[in-house]
């Protein structure tokens, strides 16, 4: 019997893995994966320095442990070399195997934007543990007691992440970003404006509406010269500018991207048999015509996202409140909602 082929063993991987465990307890399952195959929590990365946790301490199970619990078997420190969709094989570097339903959830790389200066070589990104050694490793070489000032790249959902748990750390922290509030792609301009105003809150520095040009060396650390000319010497700079799916593999299997690998509504690919795990965003047109919506109950600021015909596709909500959470996600997909939690709340 031909086994079922994972290739990634993060967090879509593993959980691939369990979900087909419970409708199959017999069909063979194999996880091919390029690192050590411990299962952790990638979002633990950007705020496990403030609670003092090694790389190490944020592997919760082993791959020995993964392949006992879900009685696979998992190839560790395996690169997938190609994938032959017609014939149904994947080839590593320890030969070919054949393989009855293959899924691609090797997640996505960072975004590394052009830089120049002679220390651009230095920045790093925080993606997986290895990273995350390396990242904890720099901080640790400043001489002395005093904590280290950190610039980060990209103030998104993971630069955002990794200041607060930063200066929770003590770090002096300076966050930059084109956009002229954090979170810009992600969050209603009302509970984006209120990040800007709790990150300052937490000491950090905020440098929006311009770009990193230059990475150089000084006899201070590391110069970052900013495109509206100004500077901000540091310690060490951090690129969390974003990810890009890593096509890689399903360019080499022929499968049909975009910007990502393309599939229908059971995640399979453009080939028979081969699915691939990622995530859907919004779609543009909704966006380009739809609006925030923003409305208060009792201490918590709710921002609905309605499209041009009055259905709303997204919310958000600060600080979280699970009543109010639940009572939204009723809300999705449904026209005329717009009051409805501010009205409950005047009664």
């Amino acid at each position: 019997m031909k086994p079922i082929i994972i290739v990634g063993a993060g967090l879509a991987g593993y959980t691939v893995a369990r979900e087909f465990r419970k409708l199959d307890k017999t069909r063979p399952l194999l996880i091919i994966t390029n690192d050590d195959g411990g299962f952790y929590s990638k979002p633990m990365l950007s705020n496990a320095l403030a609670q003092g946790k090694t790389a190490q301490q944020l592997t919760s199970q082993s791959a020995t442990q993964m392949a006992s619990q879900l009685d696979a078997t998992i190839l560790t420190a395996m690169p997938v070399l190609d994938i032959d969709s017609e014939n149904k094989t994947v080839t590593t570097t320890d030969g070919a195997r054949a393989f009855e339903k293959l899924v691609i959830a090797v997640g996505a790389t960072p975004i590394r934007i052009p830089l120049e200066g002679d220390a651009a070589n230095q920045v790093l990104s925080v993606n997986h543990l290895d990273h995350y050694h390396a990242f904890r490793t720099r901080l640790s070489e400043k001489p002395g007691s005093t904590k280290g000032r950190v610039a980060i790249l990209g103030a998104g959902l993971i630069g955002c992440e990794f200041a607060d748990d930063l200066a929770g750390a003590g770090y002096m922290v300076t966050l930059i970003d084109p956009n002229r509030v954090p979170l810009a792609a992600i969050a209603p301009p009302a509970l984006s404006q209120g990040m800007a105003d709790s990150l300052r809150a937490r000491g950090i520095s905020l440098r929006l509406g311009t770009t990193a040009r230059k990475i150089s060396h000084t006899d201070d650390g590391i110069q970052v010269q900013l495109a509206d000319e100004s500077t901000v010497t540091v310690d060490l700079v951090l690129s969390a500018v974003g990810l890009r799916p890593d096509l890689a593999l399903a360019k080499a299997a022929r499968l049909a991207t975009e910007r990502g690998i393309l599939v229908d509504a059971f995640g399979q690919s453009s080939a028979r048999d081969i699915y691939a795990v990622g995530v859907v965003p919004p779609p543009m047109h909704a966006l380009a015509t739809g609006a925030w919506r923003d409305s208060k109950h009792g201490n918590a600021l709710v921002s609905r996202f309605h499209d041009q015909h009055g259905v709303m596709l997204g919310f958000g909500v600060a600080p979280q409140q699970a009543a109010i959470r639940q009572q939204l996600l009723d809300e999705l997909g449904k026209p005329g909602a717009v009051q409805a939690i501010a009205d409950a709340a005047a009664i």
